[in-house]
């Protein structure tokens, strides 16, 4: 079996197993349960956006330094402490899992991504990136959707015991994780480049700053992705004050996320159609309409769920495109660092951006989807290029 068939496979049931969280479709009123009010909701929000920030770049930087496999095996302990702290009964220990879930996060963000591109590119597969990550981001899904109908299921009464239940079952997944992540190899091209930490970082700011067509590109992708994130946070409520029962929520998120693996999967076929420029442009426009529809009809739950699902098959699609254009502009060495570095940047735009609409919650919910439609049409007409173009356009500015 070949090294890039063999990482894709443990990576895809590693994601697979990190993902499955029977907490998900009930994880808002959950925080509520824990004596959160919905502005303090956001707080939560932010704790994992600092700590992403502060985590990001060490990780990165140890991810190229050590390996993706180490980073992985870290990532996956700090993500079953983080579980852990759910289970008692302080909000305070939602605080503490949200840091080590971030940091877990930090572990995997851009690690992941960095080894399947580079175990394609040793065998001059690269150009598949996309259709790789769809694959595998459609396969976690499934799964994903199951554990949807079960938790909400299992929670249907909202209560302690309930809820502990459901963090059992998520420790025994990321225990499972670990089985996966121990089967993950290095491509051997990458013992050349295992420098000092610091190396790494200096080598990824380069690569960032001297590319301007990567930072519109992540202005654009971050910025939309970060009204996603709003909506699936405040969407179980919003369903919930519209008479939608708790139980019907698992159906409701285990739906989508089949839609979404079916949207991932079809990804290739798509790029075979138009360009990711294209595609990008065209997704981004159907989320900014999720938010727009959720707030129109707003006292339609058939809406609400409708916008729901065009959000969540529009991010489907989007992921996997704008992960094969941000490591088409990365060169190998220090791809872990260089995508940590931007994921540090989002960090801060997700600060910035969830204070902003901390501050407008105060008027409603209503008020939050409008912020987040008006934030995610700005990140629409940020220009995003493929790295081929930024390359054509600097080398016409040369010849000039």
């Amino acid at each position: 079996m070949s090294i890039a068939k063999r990482n894709i496979r443990a990576l895809t049931w590693a994601n697979l197993l990190g993902g499955v969280n029977f907490l998900e479709p009930v994880v808002t009123l959950f925080y509520l349960h824990r004596g959160f009010s919905q502005t303090e909701i956001f707080f939560v929000l932010l704790s994992f956006s600092v700590s992403m920030a502060v985590f990001e770049v060490p990780s990165g930087a140890f991810a190229d330094r050590f390996g993706a496999k180490i980073s992985f095996l870290a990532g996956t302990f700090a993500r079953l402490l983080s579980v852990i702290c759910l289970a008692v009964p302080e909000p305070a220990f939602v605080i503490l899992s949200q840091i080590l879930s971030a940091l877990s996060f930090s572990f995997f963000s851009g690690s992941d991504e960095a080894l399947i591109y580079e175990s394609l590119k040793a065998e001059g597969r690269e150009k598949e990136m996309a259709g790789v990550m769809g694959k595998i981001q459609a396969a976690s899904l499934a799964p994903m959707a199951l554990a949807m109908l079960v938790g909400a299921w299992l929670a249907g009464g909202l209560r302690e015991e309930d809820f502990l239940v459901l963090i059992a079952l998520r420790t025994v997944c990321v225990l499972g994780q670990f089985v996966f992540v121990l089967r993950v190899v290095e491509p051997p091209h990458l013992a050349a480049y295992r420098d000092h930490p610091w190396k790494h970082v200096r080598r990824g700011m380069r690569e960032i700053l001297q590319s301007p067509g990567l930072l519109l590109l992540f202005a654009n992708v971050t910025v939309i992705f970060i009204t996603t994130y709003i909506f699936t946070t405040f969407e179980q409520p919003w369903l919930k004050n519209l008479g939608v029962p708790v139980s019907v929520l698992g159906v409701i998120a285990a739906a989508g996320l089949l839609l979404s693996a079916w949207a991932a999967r079809m990804v290739d076929v798509l790029l075979k159609l138009r360009s990711a420029k294209f595609w990008l442009w065209v997704t981004g426009l159907g989320i900014v309409c999720s938010h727009l529809l959720i707030v129109g009809l707003a006292g339609s739950a058939v809406a609400a769920i409708a916008a729901g699902f065009l959000l969540r098959a529009c991010r489907a699609v989007r992921n996997p495109v704008s992960s094969q254009m941000f490591n088409e502009y990365i060169s190998s060495g220090s791809r872990a660092t260089a995508l940590s570095l931007l994921s540090v940047a989002d960090s801060v735009f997700d600060l910035v951006l969830v204070l902003t609409l901390t501050g407008i919650s105060v008027w409603g919910l209503p008020a939050v989807f409008l912020g987040c439609a008006g934030l995610a049409l700005c990140g629409l007409f940020l220009p995003a290029r493929s790295a081929e173009e930024e390359r054509a356009s600097l080398k016409l500015s040369r010849d000039a």
